[in-house]
């Protein structure tokens, strides 16, 4: 996953299972679903609720927490990548010799 895709995935607000398994490297369904378990408890330890849905999601900042992502980090570095494209676009663009 390129950095602009974490960036992507660091903006929304909820989780699901699939985006806890992209984020983690196509993990598998049983590692996300501990990993979102891992979440859910971590959130319910610490005094607050969850609300209840049909399909269960998590806050991003506490998946990001447990997996040890920097936000500022992965922001940094999709600024890179988009420039390095434009770059890339730029000079692509002139005619060769």
């Amino acid at each position: 996953m390129s950095y602009k895709e974490l960036e992507e995935m660091s903006f929304k607000v909820w989780l699901s299972t699939d985006d806890i398994r992209k984020l983690a490297n196509n993990c598998g369904r049983e590692t996300a679903l501990r990993i979102r378990n891992a979440v859910e408890k971590q959130i319910i330890d610490s005094g607050h609720r969850l609300f209840e849905s049909k399909t269960k999601v998590v806050p991003t900042k506490w998946v990001f927490e447990l997996l040890g992502l920097d936000e500022a980090y992965i922001t940094e570095m999709a600024k890179r990548e988009r420039e390095a494209e434009e770059l890339g676009n730029y000079y692509g663009n002139i005619p060769k010799r």
